[in-house]
């Protein structure tokens, strides 16, 4: 009895040590699962009949398996969140506004910047400050005639502007003409009006100079010699050239002061002692030039053109008006005593506004030092010029002379051509 009892104890003993030495060996699947203390809870008499009671420890399998399932194959379905929004949002926009608005804004400026052109209608302002005529008598020193125009027109002009005579060159010419058929032009107008016209031998076909040519010397020397023409012009020295139409449109020329030809005719003008109408614009070649040729020409009378507080520098263009600088020619003018200039305002006129009509104070103060070296003019280079300028001009010429002395006014209205004119004793 006793024997049997101790048997039945030792297997049981057997059987706990032997659930013991299994759960010591698995750690990691009691812990995981929490499932412990449902082993301890079963009666001891359940253990014996399923020892593989422990088999379902593997039951840590399913934590693989959760493992696998993370694999968050759903996280691909956001293939729906690469939104073809924003790749079609932006394009339509962008293309329908980038043709539409950048094309209209570009049409208004270019009318915008076509109105300014017209700001030479300023120039017409000198007609509201109108002096009485003939207050003081004038020589109009430099002019043209040009193909078409009557001389009785320029007669009848003169008589309103109070203009005692005036300095006629032929202009406008075409080249087809032979020689002197422009210097015949002035002739005839001379011979109708003696006591009026001042005849001045033609230097300029087609806006181009046609002095260059040897034969034309001596066809100026044969006329000079006859005694009808009183000087030579004008000379286009340095001329800017102007765009416009054909009765406006001038050439651009340059032609040093001391070349060849120019001396020429230079020696032509101190030989029958009639003075050169030069027509330059200021740059330090052509003053350069210009001074060579005074040193060399003693002798010879120069009157260099549009001496004004207007004189363009740079270019025809607006911006480049008002650029004369007195102090050069007031250097070349105590240098030469056969230098003189005139203050014709010609092309310059389109640039006329009305602060134009008072003198600077340095120009004054030029035309006042120098009042028996300056001389007047209207220039009017074309048929339209002298029906919408010729009076205009001369009024504004009138209202500067009123800024000077009553001497240095007397002096440039007549006085001084007058005396460039007198034969040499």
């Amino acid at each position: 009895m006793i024997t049997h009892k101790v048997g039945a104890l030792l297997v049981v003993v057997a059987i706990t040590l032997q659930a013991w030495l299994i759960g010591c060996n698995q750690p990691a699947a009691v812990t995981t699962s929490a499932t412990p203390t449902v082993v301890a809870a079963p009666p001891a008499t359940l253990v014996v009949t399923p020892t593989p009671v422990m088999t379902p420890v593997p039951t840590p399998t399913p934590a693989t398996a959760a493992t696998a399932t993370p694999v968050l194959t759903t996280l691909p379905s956001p293939t729906p969140s690469p939104t073809p929004r924003p790749t079609f949002a932006p394009t339509p926009p962008a293309t329908v506004i980038a043709t539409s608005i950048p094309t209209p804004t570009p049409a208004p400026t270019p009318t915008q910047t076509a109105t300014p052109t017209p700001t030479p209608t300023p120039a017409r302002t000198p007609t509201q400050t109108p002096t009485p005529t003939g207050v003081l008598p004038l020589i109009d020193a430099h002019n043209h005639i040009i193909p078409g125009l009557a001389v009785e027109n320029i007669i009848s002009l003169m008589d309103q502007a109070g203009v005692r005579k005036v300095v006629l060159m032929a202009n406008r010419i075409p080249d087809p003409p032979p020689i002197g058929w422009e210097d015949n032009l002035v002739l005839q107008a001379y011979e109708k009006y003696p006591q009026r016209i001042i005849p001045f031998l033609t230097t300029v076909r087609g806006g181009r100079g046609i002095f260059t040519d040897s034969a034309f010397v001596a066809y100026a020397e044969s006329q000079l010699k006859a005694g009808k023409f009183k000087g030579l012009g004008e000379f286009m020295i340095r001329h800017y050239g102007i765009s416009g139409s054909a009765a406006e449109a001038a050439p651009d020329l340059k032609i040093p002061a001391d070349s060849p030809w120019v001396q020429e005719m230079m020696r032509l003008g101190a030989k029958y002692n009639v003075p050169l109408l030069i027509h330059m614009e200021t740059t330090p070649d052509t003053l350069a030039a210009l001074d060579r040729a005074l040193l060399a020409n003693p002798n010879t009378k120069v009157i260099w053109a549009h001496q004004t507080p207007l004189k363009m520098g740079g270019g025809p263009e607006p911006q480049y008006a008002r650029q004369g600088d007195p102090n050069q020619l007031a250097t070349l003018l105590d240098k030469h005593p056969n230098l003189f200039a005139d203050i014709a305002v010609g092309y310059e006129t389109l640039f006329f506004e009305p602060r134009d009509r008072q003198l600077p104070e340095s120009w004054r103060n030029l035309y006042e030092k120098y009042n028996g070296r300056f001389v007047i003019g209207m220039d009017m280079a074309t048929s339209v010029g002298w029906d919408q300028y010729y009076l205009p001009r001369t009024s504004a010429m009138r209202y500067w002379l009123s800024q000077l002395s009553s001497d240095a006014a007397r002096k440039l209205a007549y006085e001084n051509f007058e005396r460039i004119l007198t034969p040499k004793p």
